[in-house]
């Protein structure tokens, strides 16, 4: 791990999270984040099946800082409504990547960015681009999107506030 110096968060688990956990050995997944976090690093659990893998983790007490799963506006592994409910359920952060993954989502990024941010309730998106100003402008997008869906949600408990003081 020495080569992720610079790094402060690790992806632990992928494909072998998934494997692991649908063969009840979510110790072994307990014990690579026990790793990187001795190694001084903060772990997040990569899983492709989060309808799955999230629960069966948190159930037996997982401490990584949370979690990055396939979800995107139109579907998820396994389901896409199942896999909102259990991130729902977390109170970790939860990073959705394959968050364009289908043509119609490119079509409209800030209406993509703004269910995963509204409705999802993700807490940070992982992309990839092309070039470095496909980057800077989906950089942008992410921003404006997170922050118009903080300062509604901010809007929502003031309201929600003053209504139970009258």
């Amino acid at each position: 791990l020495e080569v992720f110096e610079d790094c402060r968060y690790i992806l632990v688990g992928g494909a072998d999270a998934d494997w692991l956990v649908s063969l009840g050995r979510t110790d072994i997944v307990l014990d690579m984040i026990a790793y990187v976090r001795s190694r001084g690093f903060t772990p997040l659990v990569l899983s492709q099946f989060p309808t799955l893998v999230l629960p069966a983790l948190e159930s037996a007490g997982c401490d990584a800082e949370g979690y990055a799963v396939p979800l995107n506006k139109n579907w998820s592994w396994f389901d896409r409504d199942e896999c909102v409910e259990v991130i729902q359920s977390i109170s970790k952060p939860i990073v959705a990547f394959m968050a364009f993954a289908s043509d119609n989502l490119k079509k409209d990024i800030t209406g993509a960015m703004e269910w995963l941010y509204g409705v999802a309730g993700v807490e940070s998106i992982l992309f990839g681009t092309a070039i470095p100003e496909h980057a800077r402008q989906t950089s942008a997008l992410a921003l404006s999107a997170r922050g118009e869906m903080d300062h509604f949600q901010t809007n929502i408990h003031e309201r929600l506030h003053n209504h139970a003081d009258h």
